[in-house]
């Protein structure tokens, strides 16, 4: 039987700015780095498509994936209250803006070595 493992939506909002929709991990399938790389390479193609802010809500709940976004810089610009509907939870909005610059483009690097690392094992 095939299924989903792991999904991510984009909007590119202008050529300035990435908006992740959605973000998701199938539930029998998280922390394997499924979610990592999708993030990875979404910020990748942001900074091949010369994008410098990339944006996106979580649930204030959800430390894993706060962990995971902090991992690569972006950072708490505001809250959105009672975002999600199915228990009106509040949203931290997380962003990155310096898609373009030497040393991200390095954090990426390093974070994608260590990523591969992780998936072979």
């Amino acid at each position: 039987m095939e299924f989903l493992t792991g999904f991510i939506f984009l909007w590119k909002m202008s050529t300035e700015e990435t908006h992740v929709m959605s973000i998701g991990t199938r539930r029998s399938h998280r922390r394997k780095g499924i979610g990592e790389l999708l993030l990875h390479s979404a910020i990748a193609k942001s900074i091949h498509e010369k994008v410098n802010s990339f944006t996106l809500e979580v649930r204030v709940s959800n430390t894993p994936a706060i962990a995971l976004y902090e991992k690569y810089e972006l950072t708490h610009r505001g809250s959105r209250k009672s975002y999600y509907t199915d228990n009106h939870e509040d949203a931290s909005i997380m962003t990155v803006d310096n898609l373009q610059s030497a040393d991200y483009r390095l954090l990426m690097k390093k974070n994608l070595l260590l990523l591969l690392k992780r998936l072979k094992n």
